[in-house]
């Protein structure tokens, strides 16, 4: 008797690519969620030296909210 030829086999396989789907999709939704709360420059940033490759500076940005 090979796997194939139970129905019971088939349905359960079905089923756990269906729940291995959603898992998949659930990740990237909540990937692509993580990402797009990072479309902000505000925050502090190292710069790097083009010919040491050292660190050289820090640069802080900040959101001005009072509408200037």
């Amino acid at each position: 008797m090979t796997p194939f030829s139970r129905t019971a086999g088939a349905v359960g396989t079905s089923g756990r690519v269906l729940r291995l789907a959603a898992l998949a999709g659930l990740l990237c939704a909540s990937v692509t969620a993580a990402f797009a709360q990072t479309d902000t420059p505000v925050g502090t940033w190292q710069t790097i030296d083009d010919h040491t490759h050292q660190p050289k500076a820090l640069v802080q940005i900040v959101q001005n909210d009072s509408g200037e």
